[in-house]
């Protein structure tokens, strides 16, 4: 899996008392949904993931009452396998923006704390179904990007040491010594082939090749 920056901000929240739902927004296939559910899976005892986009079956579990007990209940009957155990969940509502009462929702499972919610969308903030009753106070936001140079140098196996010496050379405006220089420079112009979107750099990492990239990148 690619090491994601953002991973340390879920991890921050978690740990947080007195955190609210999260909201995670960002462009698609930037991987919010693979890594919201590493992160469930390995953080909680029970993931719950209902993608609103993958299964629109899922928006009935929204429609009536939306207190925490009858949402719960629906999806006990609509979800397959949904343990949902006390203070050991993570409901992770994915492709929010297709369910505005999903969104009105994110109100009442702040309220009820037992709950882990994570919720992410694309393009939220141009969404013309944004619900009349939007839950501000509510929920705490993170956008998530595609990979930065950073985060392509470690998947590419470049070390911590190498990372800190460039910072320490840039922080103390010396140059870098030059056989680094000349190995960072390849690696940017292959960033800026590549792009950061985790897809295309898979491919490209696992099987070196830049035509199957170039094809991903493409479709």
């Amino acid at each position: 899996m690619l090491k994601r920056s953002i991973e340390l901000k879920l991890k921050e929240w978690k740990e947080n008392k007195a955190k609210k739902c999260l909201l995670v927004r960002g462009a698609r296939q930037v991987g919010k949904t693979y890594l919201i559910e590493y992160f469930g899976e390995k953080e909680y005892k029970s993931c719950i993931t209902i993608n609103f986009l993958k299964n629109p079956s899922y928006k009935k579990i929204f429609e009536g009452d939306l207190d925490v007990k009858t949402l719960l209940m629906n999806i006990s009957l609509y979800v397959n396998d949904a343990k949902l155990i006390p203070d050991e969940t993570l409901i992770f509502l994915d492709e929010i923006q297709e369910c505005p009462e999903a969104i009105t929702s994110l109100k009442f499972w702040n309220e009820e704390k037992r709950y882990d919610v994570i919720a992410s969308g694309s393009m939220l903030g141009i969404d013309y179904k944004r619900p009349s009753s939007y839950p501000v106070g509510a929920v705490e936001y993170v956008d998530m990007h595609p990979l930065s140079f950073y985060e392509f140098l470690i998947a590419s196996n470049v070390n911590d040491e190498v990372i800190e010496k460039m910072r320490e050379c840039f922080e103390n405006i010396e140059p870098v010594p030059f056989a680094l220089h000349d190995k960072m420079m390849e690696l940017l112009r292959l960033y800026i082939v590549l792009g950061g979107m985790p897809e295309v750099l898979n491919i490209f990492l696992e099987e070196n090749d830049l035509q199957k990239a170039d094809k991903k990148q493409r479709d």
